[in-house]
């Protein structure tokens, strides 16, 4: 994903080294997804809700569990606008407004990233996937995606 090196949980005695640690982000397993159905149909739009953990040495558990919401678009001509208006609309059945502001994040084209603010909370991230990490997955075409925590009180 481009990005700096961080704290993740390792497991002991993993079944395989594919799954030696718990995971701390949602987006990789769907771009891991499109990586393998490059020989689909396009567009390809696909989700996944689940848990992620990070360590936290204060809780009894050395670890926090939140619920994420991930999605992205592949197709050729994929944009910022249209995952914007995927968010907008999820939000807007919720009666909810999300403020978007612009971020640099290594994971995403410059300029064509934001993060995901509801009322003064950020809840995500959402943007155009960098070309460096489409190559490091072997994808060719553009993928657009935000991810979202559902532990925000919607």
């Amino acid at each position: 994903m481009s990005t700096k090196e961080e704290h993740i949980i390792e497991l002991e005695n993993p079944v395989s080294l594919t799954y030696g640690c718990l995971r701390n982000k949602l987006l990789p397993s769907l771009l891991e997804f499109l990586s393998k159905n490059t020989k689909k149909e396009y567009p390809q739009k696909i989700f996944e809700v689940g848990d992620v953990v990070y360590p936290d040495s204060d809780k009894d558990e050395m670890s926090v569990t939140e619920k994420k919401l991930a999605f992205a678009i592949s197709h050729s001509e994929a944009t910022f606008t249209e995952v914007k208006q995927v968010l907008g609309a999820m939000f807007s059945n919720l009666d909810k407004t999300a403020i978007l502001k612009e971020i640099d994040h290594d994971s995403f084209i410059a300029g064509r990233c934001a993060a995901i603010y509801l009322e003064k909370e950020k809840i995500g991230i959402i943007g155009e996937i960098h070309p460096q990490v489409l190559e490091n997955w072997g994808l060719e075409m553009p993928i657009v995606g935000f991810e979202i925590s559902l532990n925000y009180s919607y």
